[in-house]
Order: structure tokens, then C-alpha cells, then sequence
């Protein structure tokens, strides 16, 4: 069952054909994470991506948390383009 919450301001910004979804901190602390990426990143029902980027941009340095479209946490990011 879909989550129901106020709409959440967010960018979705894609490169090398993956795209994520990236909301504040300050506007998901009452959310379950887990539960939200997985929400969210439904084709479906959702926006969509590939998964959900936290930014925490409270004080330097900005801290970011990744999660994939199944709400686990990300393990690494990499991209190498030579």
C-alpha cells in the first residue's frame, strides 16, 4: 500500500542511464527512509529512479545517504568514464 504523505519538494537528476531522487534531510525526518525509497522509486506508483538521495545540507560539510529503490543503504556509488 502506497505511503501517503504532503508532497515533498525534490530533484530528479539522471546520468549514464541512472537516475536518482534527491530530497532534504529537513523534509524527510519523520519518514520511514527505508519505506520512502522504496515508495518513491515505483515506476508505477512513484516517481521512479533508482534510488533516493538524503542531502543534509544543516551545516558543512553537506552529508548525502543513498539508498537503492529497494531501501537498502548503498553500499558504493562509482562511475569511471575514460
Amino acid at each position: 500500500m502506497p505511503m501517503s504523505f504532503k508532497p515533498l519538494p525534490f530533484f530528479k537528476m539522471g546520468s549514464l542511464g541512472n537516475c536518482y531522487i534527491f530530497i532534504e534531510a529537513k523534509n524527510v525526518e519523520k519518514y520511514s527512509l527505508k519505506k520512502l525509497a522504496k515508495e518513491v522509486s515505483d515506476t508505477s506508483m512513484g516517481i521512479g529512479a533508482d534510488g533516493l538521495i538524503i542531502v543534509d545540507t544543516a551545516k558543512p560539510p553537506f552529508k548525502m545517504r543513498i539508498l537503492n529503490r529497494d531501501g537498502s543503504p548503498a553500499e558504493t556509488v562509482s562511475y569511471t568514464h575514460l
